[in-house]
């Protein structure tokens, strides 16, 4: 740190035992698994056994010591059921228990300042796993070889999810750490896939809808919303041209990802939005990206491509209410 004292400039040396940790992790897993006919079903099931302990020593930021020793054991069965509905068509099904683990930078107590945010950042040391229930169902039929329709919906269950949450303040600046949400999350919604091939160009597409909700209780407070960091809907679409006898192909790409939250707030930290009906938490806005590229064979061997990102280059915004906390422009590369 530079400052100033009387008529000194002076630079001090500012490290904290908190500044850093040391981790391990050790994972042991086995799976058992059969996949077998019954006339027109094809059914693949097992299940997957994991034994996993994190430790994990360091320091709070007021030099007490932190030791970690985190251990759990799971069971993850799975189950999916194909129907073939003709020699190019089937109807998928599956359910499955799977797990999401804390990271070392979300359990670490170690902090420090993120200046392009402008929040301290530091883990919680209480953080426990997520466990999620997944089912899906869906109906494909494939065209030819590299030509598929298919639309299908999907449903998942979380318990204890993990969130990015402001928090508390220091020096007038909101803390962000991680929090497991205390309720079950839900996600739901259909997906829609399509890849058509007309001549030399192919079309590909894929749009997902997603319902998601969430109740979590803060002190006094209760609020139903969507789940940290899931977009109500996302697109992605490519146009590819090809011609073997040229040597060229154009791969014209586009996506998109609905408004999601990207800091969740806790209730009552911002009176003047609050009681107002804006949300405190704050959201990233939905921008389009675009990329293009062509390559073009030489010679034999020899290939030339140019490859552009991001042409529209537009800014990406985070939000609180009407209020921009951050904003970015990348460039176009």
């Amino acid at each position: 740190n530079f400052d100033r004292v009387g008529d000194t400039l002076y630079m001090r040396e500012d490290s904290k035992p908190s500044d850093g940790y040391t981790g391990t992790e050790a994972l042991y897993a086995g799976y058992s698994m059969v996949d077998f006919g019954v006339g027109d079903f094809r059914i693949i099931t097992g299940v997957r056994l994991e034994d996993n302990r994190i430790q994990l020593n360091g320091f709070y930021s007021n030099g007490i010591v932190a030791n970690i020793n985190y251990h759990t054991f799971d069971v993850l069965p799975a189950l999916n059921l194909i129907y073939k509905l003709g020699d190019n068509t089937n109807i998928r099904s599956s359910a499955s228990q799977t797990l999401t683990r804390p990271t070392f930078r979300e359990l670490a107590p170690f902090e420090f300042y993120n200046f392009n945010d402008l929040v301290v950042v530091r883990g919680n040391t209480g953080l426990q796993r997520t466990l999620v229930q997944n089912y899906d169902l869906r109906f494909e039929t494939f065209m030819s070889s590299n030509e598929v329709f298919s639309i299908g919906g999907f449903f998942k269950s979380f318990v204890n999810p993990i969130e990015e949450t402001l928090s508390g303040e220091t020096g007038g600046k909101p803390d962000r750490t991680w929090q497991n949400s205390n309720g079950v999350a839900t996600n739901w919604g259909a997906e829609i896939e399509l890849r058509k091939t007309i001549g030399d160009f192919l079309f590909s597409t894929n749009v997902s809808l997603v319902n998601s909700q969430i109740t979590v209780s803060q002190g006094n407070n209760t609020e139903t919303r969507t789940m940290w960091g899931q977009s109500p809907y996302s697109v992605n679409c490519g146009l590819y041209y090809t011609n073997v006898d040229l040597g060229t192909s154009v791969n014209l790409s586009y996506n998109r990802v609905g408004r999601r939250i990207v800091s969740v707030a806790q209730l009552g930290r911002f009176p003047d939005l609050e009681v107002d009906g804006s949300s405190p938490h704050w959201y990233e806005e939905p921008r389009d990206l675009v990329d293009v590229t062509i390559t073009q064979n030489i010679l034999s061997g020899f290939d030339c491509k140019i490859t552009v990102k991001d042409i529209l280059n537009q800014a990406l915004y985070w939000k609180q209410g009407d209020r921009i906390v951050q904003s970015n422009v990348f460039g176009t590369t």
